[in-house]
């Protein structure tokens, strides 16, 4: 697609606020979950079950979104995503009940669903690594500053509700400001077709082998076992194992974020200079790192230094493994590709979170699982990782 270099810049700023909203509302219901728990006389595995819903949704938006875009641009998904989660953010701070929440979270799965799949594939057909790394840098801009805005609202005193309010309020203008800029984004439908005729004789005289994207797609799958455990999971980690106080939990959580919006928007500035496949070494390579900190010392202080490794090591992994998609998979079916590992990766985020809220529950375990999880999950992301990058 041929751009005007104004017409980039433009995307390109629709685009990076396009995923601050998408990471506002992402990251908030594990520090919202312990007054919300007390609020709804609820289990704690609860908090699974509605990450369980939310993902289920988004999962099924997110393998749609490719037929989608042969209809609407890019844009206009953007614009009615993030109208549609700023409602769903609204329902949630009016709910009266738990099955009031579990009705908003519908919306709010096809809100998140739709845009990420339809950013990213856009992002990686058109844009550069670096580009991608920043993008979802601002992704974490967003996740970062979900947390924050709990953590502010509960320093004065105020309920979690007003918490989800003041995210609909965010997201509201957002959305309002995505459908005043509608007009700049190109025909995404002829654009892409003429892609496609580019790349068909690449993809076919030597198609890729099934093994690599599909490893990727168990990648994205996987990749939830250290991050959404630890955004959901960690706060309560420290408030049941270690002894933090609520607030210095969801302190922890929002640095955790901080720390991967951080590392992409760094690893974006030399993202051209290294591989892939190096970057996302290098990024496990600090995550067990971090991990390794947790079982050598038990303390809160540990485990908050060691979720700032974590978060840096994270950084480059999502954003690097999507702009390598092409060389797993080609071009030809980009879109439906990206939302295979979109919607594993939600496929992900249902069965671990949860199953981990579970395992929690039960006589003989407890919160003391975290760590073992953190590092196995660790060790298959390795593996899935390393199986791609060979059998390319």
């Amino acid at each position: 697609m041929d751009f005007t270099a104004l017409q980039r810049r433009q995307l390109l700023l629709v685009l990076y606020i396009g995923f601050i909203s998408l990471g506002l509302p992402d990251t908030i219901l594990g520090v919202a979950w312990p007054q919300m728990q007390l609020t709804f006389g609820v289990p704690l595995e609860t908090a699974g079950l509605l990450v369980g819903l939310t993902t289920i949704v988004s999962f099924v938006a997110s393998l749609s979104t490719g037929l989608v875009l042969k209809r609407i641009s890019t844009g206009m998904i953007l614009t009615v995503c993030a109208l549609t989660t700023a409602f769903a953010m609204l329902g949630y701070g009016l709910a009266p009940s738990i099955y009031a929440i579990a009705f908003a979270t519908l919306f709010f799965g096809i809100g998140q669903g739709a845009v990420d799949t339809a950013v990213n594939a856009f992002m990686t057909r058109h844009y550069s690594a670096r580009q991608m790394n920043w993008i979802h840098g601002c992704w974490g801009m967003g996740a970062t500053g979900g947390p924050m805005v709990f953590t502010a609202i509960f320093a004065l005193g105020m309920p979690w509700r007003a918490g989800y309010i003041s995210v609909f309020l965010i997201q509201l203008c957002f959305g309002l400001f995505f459908m005043s800029r509608l007009k700049i984004w190109p025909n995404e439908k002829t654009a892409n077709s003429v892609a496609q005729e580019a790349q068909q004789t690449n993809n076919t005289t030597g198609k890729k082998r099934f093994i690599s994207p599909a490893a990727g797609v168990v990648f994205y799958m996987l990749y939830p076992g250290v991050d959404s455990v630890i955004g959901l999971w960690g706060a309560s980690y420290l408030i049941t194992e270690l002894g933090s106080s609520l607030a210095t939990a969801g302190a922890a959580i929002t640095m955790y974020w901080g720390c991967q919006m951080t590392g992409r928007f760094l690893i974006g500035i030399v993202s051209n200079r290294f591989s892939g496949a190096a970057i996302i070494r290098g990024g496990l390579s600090m995550a067990l790192i971090g991990i390794a900190i947790i079982f050598a010392t038990a303390t809160p202080v540990a485990f908050i230094a060691a979720l700032a490794f974590i978060g840096l090591g994270l950084a480059p992994l999502y954003p690097t493994m999507m702009h390598e998609t092409p060389k797993r998979a080609g071009t030809a079916n980009l879109e439906r590709i990206t939302g295979f590992q979109v919607g594993a990766n939600m496929a992900g985020c249902i069965v671990i979170p949860t199953a981990v809220g579970f395992l929690v529950k039960q006589p003989t375990m407890s919160m003391a699982i975290i760590p073992w999880v953190l590092l196995i999950f660790a060790a298959f992301i390795i593996t899935a990782h390393e199986i791609s990058v060979r059998c390319r």
